[in-house]
């Protein structure tokens, strides 16, 4: 029996069939793991960790895109992966429930946030971003034209915010 029978059985969500092919010694590869992430299988993730295979960032990554979060919380928490290292990604995968985990988990500044969701993210992620402590700034909004980000131009123009405020601002 090879590992292809672990990684078809997870790529399928087939805990039962994974159990038993373990038992019997199949090795597993990294790729029953990322099975386990897209069929969003929790506990077949976590059996496949238990039973020797070591968890990495890159596993935190497809967790991230495929917005898995209780996957995701767990190779976390189960290894030294910085929250802050892959904000980025974080930003870039569109998903507000990973940007709340990253505002409440790691020591980020606020301001670095802003450009990333200026350049590439939503308006959700930046109005959460403003509700946690965010300055506005202009410089929020010239990124965003530089980086054509139409969404957060809009949300910034319907909300008050704008091209000139700090400067506005300065002169009140």
């Amino acid at each position: 029996m090879t590992s292809h029978v672990v990684t078809n059985a997870s790529k399928s969500g087939h805990i039962d069939i994974v159990k038993w092919a373990v038992e019997k010694g199949v090795k597993i590869t990294y790729y029953a793991l990322r099975g386990a992430i897209y069929c969003d299988n929790y506990e077949l993730f976590v059996f496949l960790h238990k039973s020797g295979f070591d968890l990495d960032e890159c596993l935190a990554l497809i967790a991230l895109k495929t917005k898995n979060t209780r996957i995701f919380d767990y190779i976390c928490e189960k290894t030294e992966i910085e929250l802050k290292d892959i904000a980025y990604e974080i930003v870039e995968s569109g998903s507000v429930e990973m940007m709340k985990i990253l505002l409440e988990n790691a020591e980020i500044d606020l301001n670095d946030i802003a450009y990333m969701i200026a350049e590439c993210g939503s308006a959700e992620m930046m109005k959460i971003l403003l509700e946690n402590g965010l300055e506005y700034s202009s410089n929020f909004y010239h990124f965003a034209e530089m980086s054509e980000n139409e969404e957060l131009i809009t949300f910034f123009n319907e909300n008050g915010y704008g091209r000139f405020i700090d400067e506005m601002d300065a002169l009140s």
